[in-house]
């Protein structure tokens, strides 16, 4: 549709996973504890799975948001770890713990571009805010993330990442 010449179909850059040629890789938002995502990687790297940590990739020039863009455009779905990163307190004085802004920004921007291909671990401890409480999740002991093998990989072959042959 064109509107004073605007060209709104130009505009448009949401990630079409259903155009990729073959399997793309994960990509993975984390929190600032970087032990689940060690163990992630980890994890990922022992079942051979591709996968993608903005803050693993090169620079290139690009501020951080365009770089986080350009390797969610890289990959057909996420995996997001929610750890307890920021302590607030409430009016009574108790310990609020919240994940940090950046997963946050995160599940917005991998929601958009893969839809339901997200698997969200989370840190026991904290909640989400009431906008985030309808989504799945996977909960976690504190750095224990790799307990949960069995859960990630039931998501990832219902995504059709993984496949399990009899040998």
């Amino acid at each position: 549709m064109s509107v004073g010449g605007f060209c709104y179909e130009d505009r448009v850059d949401k990630v079409d996973v259903s155009k990729s040629l073959g399997p793309r890789p994960i990509f993975v938002g984390h929190g600032k504890n970087k032990a689940p995502l060690q163990q992630l990687e980890k994890l990922l790297s022992t079942f051979q799975i591709a996968h993608r940590v903005v803050a693993n990739e090169a620079h290139l020039g690009r501020p951080i948001p365009q770089k986080a863009k350009d390797t969610i455009e890289e990959c057909g779905s996420a995996i997001l770890i929610f750890t307890r990163d920021e302590c607030f307190y409430d009016k009574e004085k108790n310990e609020v713990w919240r994940p940090s802004e950046n997963v946050v920004h995160e599940l917005g921007a991998t929601s958009f571009a893969y839809g339901d291909r997200i698997v969200i671990f989370k840190e026991k401890g904290f909640h989400f805010p009431t906008n985030f409480e309808s989504i799945g999740y996977i909960e976690f002991e504190h750095d224990d993330i790799q307990a949960r093998t069995a859960e990630l990989l039931k998501e990832l072959i219902g995504f059709g990442l993984v496949r399990v042959t009899p040998t």
